[in-house]
């Protein structure tokens, strides 16, 4: 996965600018150059899924039966879909997603590195391409349109084990000008909890050896960039995802009232056992299109966006309600599900021990149904819907939906000149004093 901004190097210096320093043949010279490779590496992905539609119209006339001919009528749009298995939010802020993480830079020991979650789309709606703050260089606040690559070996060789070498004689299948258009989490009671990304994009292209020109195409004349240059991290074996027992999904919920069940509906929240989650977030993308431009200048996201939380779970204890509760109070609600770490970590802050947590502050319940059957459990099924609106990113935003959790394990490593580390992609790059540490895929 490429950076934000996707045009350009993909090198940065240890004070966090672009540069085309130190790119040779494919190859990092280091030379004293402190150079880092911003390309970065999805984890667990399980499948990868393109392809793309030819817009024709047919072009008539009168006195004759056929088309005179059938041109292309816009650029074709090329759908990307990648699956991984989820472990934490390391994926999620790769991806473009704004998400609260454990952090242990300036003095923090594995607690949020925002003090308060922020709302998930903040990167798409801001335009800042500076660091998430004075001493964090990378990532940026912006992190819309990416390009993405992936590396196909050769039949019977590994990618994970592969070198520097063996990458280079591998190609490489990139996408250029990637829009996110629908996130999906899901969880399920023995099985592995798994992400879907959606994205659109402008260009796809394959390449011998895995480094190359940016994918990124020039909307004004459509032709590729030019400008820019990659080349692939080596890939490395990260966090294992955990399977998930009846004990790893939390779940909370409360109306705005402050009242812990919801009206109307006669179970108590609080003997729930939660056995299924699915969390859809679409984006639309509207096309900014302009004269003398043959491709769109941007694709916006049109709001209002609307996340759905799905919820499946056996029943718990029953208690006097009527439906009319339901129309009369109409209530909102406080919602918050995820996972729990099974790895616990003595002597460090209780956030590691989150590893994925998605909350919901203004949530309406949209549908319920109830079902029972001879030898099996009381099954309920909840959908709610809640309004995602990153223009109101501030305390008591009522169109909040953000997520938080583990990534990026303690791993920080300084910087010299001599160590050999432009290869592998980095995670974070920031600054302490006099020394400039990383974090990445090492």
């Amino acid at each position: 996965m490429g950076q934000t901004p996707n045009t350009g190097d993909t090198l940065i210096n240890k004070n966090g600018f672009p540069t085309s320093n130190g790119f040779v043949s494919g190859t990092y010279i280091t030379n004293g150059l402190e150079n880092f490779n911003l390309l970065q590496q999805i984890n667990c992905v399980q499948s990868f899924t393109y392809g793309f539609d030819v817009s024709r119209r047919p072009v008539l006339e009168l006195g004759n039966n056929g088309t005179i001919y059938n041109p292309i009528i816009q650029h074709p749009i090329v759908n990307l879909e990648i699956e991984t298995l989820q472990y934490g939010v390391e994926n999620e802020i790769k991806m473009g997603l704004t998400a609260n993480f454990t952090s242990f830079i300036s003095g923090k020991n594995g607690v949020g590195f925002y003090a308060s979650n922020p709302n998930i789309l903040s990167g798409f709606y801001t335009r800042w391409t500076g660091g998430l703050s004075n001493i964090l260089l990378y990532p940026r606040h912006y992190s819309d349109k990416k390009n993405f690559y992936i590396l196909l070996q050769k039949d019977g060789n590994e990618i994970i084990s592969a070198t520097q070498t063996e990458q280079l004689n591998s190609n490489i299948l990139s996408f250029g000008s990637c829009y996110l258009g629908s996130y999906i989490a899901s969880a399920r009671v023995g099985d592995l909890p798994r992400t879907k990304f959606s994205f659109v994009c402008d260009n796809v292209q394959m390449s011998t050896g895995a480094y190359g020109l940016n994918p990124a195409l020039d909307p004004k004349n459509g032709n590729r960039c030019q400008t820019g240059t990659y080349v692939l991290p080596t890939f490395v074996s990260k966090q294992k995802p955990q399977v998930i027992s009846p004990n790893n999904i939390k779940f909370s919920l409360s109306n705005n009232a402050g009242n812990l069940n919801l009206s109307g509906v006669g179970f108590d929240w609080g003997n729930l056992k939660v056995q299924e989650y699915q969390i859809e977030l679409p984006l639309n993308r509207e096309p900014l299109d302009s004269l003398t431009y043959k491709l769109p200048i941007f694709k916006n996201i049109t709001y209002p966006v609307y996340a759905t939380i799905n919820i499946s779970a056996i029943a718990g204890d029953q208690f006097k309600s009527a439906l009319n509760d339901l129309f009369i109070k109409d209530n909102s609600y406080s919602l918050n599900i995820g996972l729990a770490n099974t790895c616990v970590y003595n002597g460090i802050d209780a956030y590691l021990n989150k590893l994925v947590e998605y909350s919901f502050s203004n949530a309406l319940l949209r549908s319920v149904q109830i079902s029972s059957s001879v030898g099996q459990n009381l099954i309920i099924q909840l959908s709610f819907s809640q309004e995602v609106n990153p223009a109101l990113n501030i305390v008591g935003n009522n169109n909040l939906m953000s997520i938080s959790g583990f990534a990026f394990g303690r791993n920080n490593i300084s910087y010299s000149t001599t160590n050999n580390l432009l290869l592998s992609g980095i995670d974070f790059l920031h600054i302490s004093g006099n020394n400039t540490y990383i974090r990445g895929d090492i």
